[in-house]
């Protein structure tokens, strides 16, 4: 616990600083003074020591502070396992009161249970820790070739958009930096590459330009790089993104989404009021500045503004190249699946 407070108070003091918002770390480890106390505007405290400090008339207790600063506070807890804070709480639902199921996250977890009938308590625990790590194992790997072959025409196009690809020759330089292309030297039966293959081509560069030349006719047959795209364009490929293709649409977001088209949008959105839709208008109104009341939504932009704001601003202002010209300047072989 002491660990992750600590953790927690880099990570806030990182990102509240442009705000001058003081925060500091209050555990069995870490003492703070009156002054320092009064001087903090987010204090994270570990169960254990919050206990002390609002209990406890031997240290100097925080609702003392509050009493004689006369300032009001807000208290957040974390916790992965309180499925009865109503209860445990005692506090009005209605005011002030947030309470994150797993429909906020981002990312969606996954769970997998895996039966074991070893009887031996010691077998068990080394079958159990066995199969667990090669489960693990399977899953990293399988995760990330499938994520990054499957997204290497996202990741390409971005590329692209950047002005790092110009040609074939410099995407092939590119993947082959890509941790995906290491393992697959290291390891290419697992990737599906025989050893015929790895014969007849230990350096494995017709694979690397097999990989390129298919996400770059996925991207032109799909139009996702164009000499000539409008802002509406560059929005709705931004939308369709698989970085953020975990965003959804909520029911306590569709009325909103409605009043911020008509009223926030100066441009098309397209994919109302699909999740792609949310994100364009999402898109548009960090753009204008704007804002909106539902929290959800406010959370949502956010998460897009943080990991896509760069590359919005850059590719409205300066369109991407045409995909074409990269299929025009080499010559590249003929299509694969992979």
């Amino acid at each position: 616990m002491k660990a992750l407070a600590a953790e927690v108070t880099s990570t806030f003091s990182h990102r509240l600083s442009p705000l001058n918002i003081t925060v500091r770390e209050l555990t069995g480890d870490m003492q703070l003074y009156k002054n320092e106390l009064e001087e903090t505007q987010m204090i994270v405290a570990t169960p254990e020591k919050w206990d002390v400090i609002t209990h406890k008339s031997s240290h100097m207790s925080l609702s003392m502070l509050v009493e004689s600063t006369q300032t009001m506070i807000r208290i957040v807890g974390l916790s992965a396992t309180l499925p009865n804070y109503l209860e445990f709480l005692r506090v009005n639902p209605e005011a002030g009161l947030f309470f994150f199921i797993s429909s906020y996250r981002s990312v969606r977890l996954a769970q997998q249970y895996i039966g074991i009938s070893e009887q031996n308590f010691t077998a068990h625990i080394e079958l159990q820790n066995e199969r667990c790590y090669k489960k693990f194992v399977e899953s990293l790997r399988k995760g990330y070739q499938a994520m990054f072959i499957s997204s290497l025409k996202d990741n390409l196009n971005a590329e692209v958009a950047r002005g790092t690809v110009t040609n074939v020759k410099e995407a092939c330089e590119w993947l082959g930096y890509m941790y995906l292309f290491i393992r697959m030297r290291l390891n290419p039966l697992v990737y599906g590459i025989g050893w015929d293959e790895v014969v007849a081509d230990p350096s494995l560069s017709l694979k690397q330009r097999v990989l390129i030349a298919n996400a770059a006719r996925a991207l032109d047959k799909n139009e996702m790089l164009r000499r000539h795209m409008n802002e509406t364009e560059v929005i709705d490929m931004v939308a369709h993104s698989s970085e953020i293709e975990n965003i959804v649409v909520r029911d306590e977001e569709q009325n909103e989404l409605e009043t911020l088209v008509q009223s926030s949008c100066p441009l098309e959105v397209k994919g109302t009021p699909k999740k792609h839709g949310k994100i364009s208008i999402l898109i548009q109104l960090y753009r204008s500045c704007g804002s909106m009341d539902t929290f959800s939504l406010v959370s949502d932009a956010a998460y897009i503004s943080h990991r896509w704001s760069h590359h919005i601003d850059q590719w409205a202002s300066q369109p991407p190249p045409s995909l074409l010209l990269i299929l025009s300047r080499d010559a590249l072989p003929p299509p694969k699946n992979v």
